[in-house]
């Protein structure tokens, strides 16, 4: 099947995750493997396109907290996805 990147794109991505510490140790054997098999093509997609940065103070839920009340009546908290800003 392969990976719809090209090999120089999966190599960036490589080397991003042994540069970020996040257990590569061979970066081009890593490339390789997902240039041709394509398994990481959702993560190399990601890499190459970040999602634009948003404003986290403007959520409706947290107000830029990181967390909300799902239900006001019990004291639990929940991490906050900012789902209604990405809408």
């Amino acid at each position: 099947m392969g990976s719809k990147f090209s090999l120089e794109e999966c190599q960036r991505y490589a080397a991003h995750l042994k540069q970020t510490g996040q257990g590569i140790t061979n970066p081009g054997g890593y490339a390789t493997k997902i240039y041709r098999s394509g398994e990481a093509d959702a993560l190399v997609e990601k890499f190459l396109n970040p999602d634009p940065m948003i404003d986290v103070s403007k959520c409706p839920d947290c107000e830029g907290k990181g967390y909300y009340f799902p239900d006001p009546s019990k004291p639990e908290t929940v991490r906050c996805k900012h789902e209604r800003l990405r809408a």
